[in-house]
């Protein structure tokens, strides 16, 4: 009777060993000072970082029952939320982080997000405009809003708030980008090209502003220089889902 072979175990997942270490790690830290609540955000900021949300909330949660007055926990239990698409519970925590700090920001910002996810344009609009009474510099509310108005096809007012978010910040690469994308949607493809150009000045890797130039120069109706720029987007996305298409524009003028 031929000997059964055993069956050998597969090969060792190093990042994955890596990662289970670093849990155990903090886990013990737990263990060893459990009224350190500083070790669980640790914990519950590394499973948002490996895109492990469910245990993230979950650890947020008991940081909550531990310290129920914190905005803070909310807000970051709130943003965990809406990583993992849940909307509904996202709005339910950042609501509970401004009637803790109704001068905290970030949390009106977020719930701004929240709201915008949810479709809901004019409670979205509120609360980023009382981010900006508290926060006047916050230059990426501004961005927030703007895109609200784009949406509303409130062009004008979504010129007026990105150039806000450019004077703060004139280094802002998503404020230009977002200028550029308003320009489009209303049909000045010749005044977008500016404002994306420095977007793409600012961040060589932003794809989407590439995408955008590509678009403007189409619609202004110069086919050659939106080909450079399309295939500047495909160089950086070659496998976006809208890269096959682009890329047989391309390849007419070649």
């Amino acid at each position: 009777m031929p000997t059964q072979e055993k069956s050998s175990p597969g090969p060792v997942d190093i990042k994955q060993l890596r990662e289970d270490e670093e849990v155990v790690k903090i886990k013990e830290s737990i263990d060893s000072n459990p009224g350190d609540l500083k070790n669980y955000e640790r914990l519950g900021l590394y499973y948002v970082s490996k895109e492990r949300f469910e245990e993230a909330s979950e650890i947020f949660k008991k940081l909550i029952l531990l310290n129920p007055k914190s905005a803070i926990y909310h807000d970051t239990l709130g943003s965990i939320y809406g990583m993992n698409r849940k909307l509904d519970e996202s709005v339910k925590e950042f609501k509970a982080a401004v009637r803790i700090d109704s001068r905290y920001p970030q949390a009106h910002k977020n719930l701004g997000n929240a709201y915008f996810g949810k479709g809901e344009l004019k409670n979205s609009i509120e609360e980023f405009k009382i981010a900006l009474e508290i926060d006047p510099g916050y230059y990426q509310v501004y961005d927030n809003l703007g895109r609200v108005y784009m949406l509303q096809r409130r062009y004008d007012d979504a010129v007026k708030v990105l150039k806000k978010a450019i004077k703060i910040n004139p280094n802002f690469a998503k404020g230009y980008r977002t200028l550029g994308d308003i320009y489009i949607k209303n049909g000045k493809f010749k005044e977008a090209i500016n404002p994306l150009n420095k977007a793409k000045e600012l961040d060589k890797k932003d794809s989407i502003a590439l995408r955008f130039l590509g678009d403007a120069y189409l619609r202004a109706g110069d086919f050659k220089e939106a080909s450079k720029y399309y295939q500047e987007y495909l160089n950086l996305r070659p496998k976006g889902n809208d890269s096959s298409e682009i890329k047989k524009f391309v390849d007419r003028f070649k």
